[in-house]
């Protein structure tokens, strides 16, 4: 036997799936912010990395950054320059923890 629910779509039930719809599009809105947010960090670090390097002298094109950074190996490129931006990237890395802390940066816990 097929059930077949009985019910009316009333003013208080229609504005409960509002706004259940209303919080679910802000939850995604959230979602989308935060995974968008995430890959501008990415990319910002990538185009930093890569140009203060660069100015201090190494010889990686920006796609050589890129992918050093996403931990590909690459043929060809002065070992030399790779460690540069790894190391540039470090650093980046430890200073970010401090960020909006008011704690003092110490290296090797000074």
């Amino acid at each position: 036997m097929l059930f077949n629910p009985k019910f009316t779509i009333t003013l208080r039930i229609n504005k409960a799936l509002v706004e259940i719809e209303r919080v679910r599009g802000f939850l995604d809105a959230v979602k989308l912010k935060d995974d968008w947010i995430a890959d501008m960090q990415k990319k910002a670090l990538i185009l930093e990395s890569h140009h203060s390097t660069h100015i201090e002298g190494t010889a990686l094109s920006l796609e050589q950054a890129q992918n050093i950074l996403e931990g590909k190996k690459i043929k060809g490129v002065n070992r030399d320059d790779e460690k540069e931006l790894l190391n540039y990237k470090k650093a980046m890395d430890f200073i970010t923890k401090y960020l909006g802390k008011e704690d003092p940066i110490l290296l090797n816990n000074q």
